[in-house]
């Protein structure tokens, strides 16, 4: 698994002054929604990213998120293919 950065739809402050609620879009259009640490969240020509570990096939990225979302309790999603950072 490699680091990459997952688009956020929304970027509102959490319960804590240092975390966010966040909301990913998952490749099946639906939305999941997670609190995650404010040092995870990235900012690149007004788009918001959050920091995952990924792996990528030809068609989507399994990502590992830093939390369970509200709506599967999982941690892992599929979302739309993302690019991996480099090391």
């Amino acid at each position: 698994m490699n680091e990459a950065h997952v688009p956020i739809k929304t970027n509102e402050r959490g319960l804590f002054d240092n975390d966010a609620k966040v909301v990913i879009l998952a490749d099946n259009g639906e939305e999941r929604s997670l609190f995650v640490d404010r040092s995870l969240i990235s900012s690149s020509k007004g788009v918001d990213f959050l920091k995952v570990f990924a792996t990528t096939n030809a068609n989507f990225s399994k990502v590992l998120l830093p939390s369970e979302t509200f709506e599967t309790l999982s941690r892992w999603v599929n979302v739309p293919k993302v690019q991996e950072l480099q090391p």
